[in-house]
């Protein structure tokens, strides 16, 4: 698990999406992304939620859960309309059932979101969850 939970901007967001990727090839694991909303972007949030979407598809990832409010959900549509299966949940609470679900033993986790998201409490239980 790659903790990056204390803020979240389109470029940061691009540059992690990148390295974890990396990661995941040179150990030949499954990539999921864990990517939540990005805060006070402003004018600009609508467009770097999508950036984001599309930098996720081009990470050759497994699968994208986009979580939190606002834009959030414009991340997980753009991985959708890339070919990657992609999950959109408004809490962390739905976040982390939708990771129960859909986590393999294995799997090289990316947890990217502004603080406030509250991504980091995914971080914390993703230890305790049963992967099916």
């Amino acid at each position: 698990v790659i903790d990056d939970t204390y803020n979240a901007n389109p470029i940061s967001m691009a540059a992690s999406i990148q390295a974890a990727s990396e990661m995941a090839t040179a150990a030949g694991r499954r990539l999921v992304l864990v990517l939540g909303e990005m805060r006070e972007l402003g004018s600009e949030s609508a467009r770097g939620h999508d950036d984001v979407g599309e930098a996720a598809t081009r990470s050759g990832t497994a699968l994208v859960v986009a979580v939190g409010g606002g834009h959030a959900e414009r991340i997980a549509a753009r991985a959708r309309e890339g070919g990657v299966e992609a999950r959109f949940q408004s809490s962390v609470d739905g976040a982390l059932l939708t990771l129960g679900e859909l986590l393999r033993e294995g799997d090289l986790v990316l947890v990217k979101a502004s603080r406030s998201v509250g991504a980091d409490r995914i971080v914390r239980e993703l230890g305790s969850l049963e992967l099916s």
